[in-house]
């Protein structure tokens, strides 16, 4: 099946998954099973999440990696990776508006991410606010085996072109579906790099997908089952 008039996002390959709402980075655990969701969790609570049985996700967030417990913090989520206690590494990343803090400094944290990354094998969840060309020069140099997911990517023309021209997933979630030229970006991602996501803004991920579904005049059902897929 292939939807009509959508530049880019090629939905034949998807047709045989589960209709499930997923969220590819969320701060809060979903408690309906129609929902699955990658939760975002700080260093400091990974041995809350090992009874949930439930995906989750740690690194040293960029604003954090100036902190004095950065290092002791970085180890925990090293050994909790190793130990297969995470489903992926981040967020971690690059954050540009956040002048306090060195740049250089957080390129070198998000390169240790990639490494655990790909020693782990687990896909890595990239924090990325005006720093898309950092990141795809990273990408490029080092040259990733793991999968990388920009969340909430608010990038834009040319630059999202050069992300997802890498194989980078973005992932959308209410804020980036509701900025202007928001039917141009989601479009403008392969179907297969598409996710999305409710980050921290207590948003329901259904209404995250229905508002995806209405930008790209395709059935809400087709997007879940192809959102789905790119979860896995």
């Amino acid at each position: 099946r292939r939807a009509e008039n959508q530049p880019g996002f090629r939905v034949d390959a998807y047709s045989g998954a589960m209709s499930i709402c997923s969220a590819a980075h969320t701060h809060s655990r979903p408690l309906l099973p129609d929902i699955r969701a990658l939760v975002c969790v700080p260093p400091s609570r990974i041995g809350e999440t090992d009874s949930a049985n439930a995906p989750v996700c740690c690194g040293i967030h960029p604003w954090e990696c100036g902190a004095p417990e950065a290092e002791n913090a970085f180890r925990i989520v090293e050994d909790a990776a190793r130990a297969g206690r995470l489903s992926a590494i981040g967020e971690t990343g690059i954050d540009r508006f956040r002048r306090d803090l060195p740049v250089s400094a957080q390129v070198d944290w998000f390169r240790r991410h990639v490494r655990l990354a790909e020693e782990t094998g687990l896909p890595l969840v990239v924090h990325c606010v005006r720093s898309e060309s950092d990141i795809v020069g990273i990408h490029a140099s080092m040259r990733p085996r793991s999968t990388w997911t920009v969340h909430g990517c608010s990038a834009s023309g040319a630059v999202l072109d050069g992300l997802v021209s890498r194989g980078i997933h973005a992932s959308l979630g209410p804020r980036e579906l509701s900025r202007p030229g928001a039917s141009d970006r989601i479009r403008r991602i392969p179907a297969d790099l598409l996710l999305l996501e409710t980050d921290d803004s207590g948003a329901d991920i259904r209404e995250v997908h229905a508002t995806a579904a209405l930008l790209l005049g395709m059935d809400p059902a087709l997007l879940r089952e192809t959102v789905s897929c790119n979860w896995d």
